[in-house]
């Protein structure tokens, strides 16, 4: 396979096709029109009523180690170790979305801001190539 070939195959052409750029438009317009009717929500449940893992968690545990000769030639090894673990916590471990950009610059790596110029930028490009 020659290196064309290969840049061919694995070339990702969708994501600069008409249909792509139709798709991400009605999504971006979707997610605008109910923006609004999200906001309000999460003013009165910033958590979004999202409860995951286990709010409260006692544990304790405990493992041993040691080695015991079975023979000249083997020796089996174990080992051990305590663990005392409580937990009162519905954390999900997932970026807080209820928190913006401007509290947390790091977030920016998380989200992409779509602005009506990039919406504008999609749809021209859509028509150009309609007509092509």
């Amino acid at each position: 396979m020659s290196i064309n070939d290969a840049e061919k195959l694995f070339s990702n052409t969708y994501m600069n096709s008409a249909e792509y750029l139709i798709k991400n438009a009605a999504i971006i317009a979707g997610n605008s029109a109910v923006k609004p009717q999200v906001t309000e929500f999460l003013g009165r449940k910033p958590d979004a009523g999202n409860i995951n893992g286990s709010p409260e968690t006692a544990a304790a545990k405990f493992l041993v180690n040691g080695a015991y000769d079975l023979s000249e030639n083997s020796e089996v090894y174990f080992n051990a170790a305590f663990i005392n673990k409580k937990v009162n916590s519905f954390a999900n471990y997932r970026t807080p979305y209820w928190r913006t950009v401007d509290d947390d610059p790091y977030l920016a790596n998380f989200f992409l801001e779509i602005t009506q110029q990039m919406l504008a930028d999609m749809m021209g490009m859509y028509l150009l190539l309609k007509e092509i």
